[in-house]
């Protein structure tokens, strides 16, 4: 999931002179979609936080890839400017809220190796945002810059539906 959420901000910078071809749009409004997707990364953090002492950590992350993934489709969907700004800033929320999140649950979930952990988040964090020109590139030599987006939705689709699967065991040692 943390490979998701950071590729899902990540992701918009290798696609603005796509978006800038499809849209027409002049490079300061094309930029203001990668800003609008790290706004929106940063825009939950302190109500994440304070959620966090109210609901279970793994219902938020949960929710995090549910928005992930609606968001991610939306944007696939966008036929305006406004849309595509408005799944960009959506993409972001997600992947803040998540950040907030997942790493205190991480370390309920895991104790006894929290830093090894940690470590493994963090690194697929980083390798998302080394890989993210390189799947856009992959992507758009098959097929659109919407592909792009709905690939992200459908796996993170199936990164939600999994981590729902494993919903019982995590409830059972996670606390508020």
């Amino acid at each position: 999931m943390v490979f998701l959420v950071n590729l899902a901000r990540i992701v918009f910078a290798p696609l603005l002179e796509p978006f800038r071809a499809t849209f027409g749009l002049t490079a300061g409004a094309a930029g203001l979609i990668a800003t609008l997707a790290w706004l929106g990364s940063a825009l939950p953090r302190l109500p994440t936080g304070y959620i966090l002492t109210k609901v279970p950590r793994h219902r938020v992350v949960l929710a995090t890839g549910v928005v992930l993934t609606a968001s991610a489709a939306f944007t696939a969907s966008s036929v305006t400017v406004p849309m595509l700004y408005a799944g960009a800033l959506l993409m972001g929320l997600a992947s803040g809220a998540y950040f907030i999140s997942a790493n205190p649950l991480i370390s309920e979930l895991y104790p006894d190796r929290i830093g090894r952990v940690m470590g493994i988040h963090g690194s697929a964090s980083q390798v998302a945002a080394v890989l993210a020109p390189l799947f856009v590139t992959v992507v758009l030599a098959v097929a659109g810059w919407r592909s792009v987006f709905w690939v992200i939705s459908a796996m993170a689709a199936a990164a939600t539906r999994m981590a729902i699967i494993g919903l019982p065991a995590a409830s059972m040692t996670c606390s508020t």
